[in-house]
């Protein structure tokens, strides 16, 4: 193996679902605002999701539909806070547009009321959402499969 290589075959820890290379924790039992979801992941030593593919989007958006239709919408790590429309997943400061994958639910961004800076998955679809940051919502955090859980 490779020195800095994905341990692709590690287990996710209690609680954590695995899809590719990352684990994944769906928290669903507690609804906070953008910056406190950033601020859980990080103490668990994680991160809120950064959404990078297609495959990873329809794996997220599978288990959110498994967890009930009458789901709080679930925050994720993209912003425009920096710059209004310029959106990016803020744990690896990666601009969002079209020459990344992107799954925006129609009409979206709206930055409706001039205050929408933070992304959420929004039931029943669970599409890309721009929302207010202080909307207390449930969240999704990331890590890679491997590194372990802190906290």
């Amino acid at each position: 193996m490779l020195s800095g290589t994905v341990l692709v075959n590690a287990d996710c820890p209690s609680n954590w679902i695995r899809h590719e290379e990352s684990c994944y924790l769906f928290v669903n039992h507690h609804a906070t605002d953008w910056n406190g979801a950033m601020f859980f992941c990080a103490n668990l030593g994680s991160k809120l999701v950064e959404i990078e593919t297609r495959s990873e989007d329809t794996f997220l958006n599978a288990h959110a539909h498994d967890l009930g239709r009458d789901q709080k919408p679930f925050w994720i790590g993209g912003s425009d806070i920096v710059l209004e429309g310029e959106w990016m997943w803020m744990t690896s400061k990666t601009i969002i547009d079209y020459r990344t994958y992107t799954n925006w639910h129609p009409g979206q961004p709206s930055n409706s009321g001039g205050n929408e800076n933070c992304l959420d998955l929004v039931p029943p679809t669970f599409l890309w959402n721009d929302n207010t940051c202080s909307k207390q919502e449930h969240f999704i955090c990331e890590k890679l499969a491997g590194d372990p859980v802190v906290g």
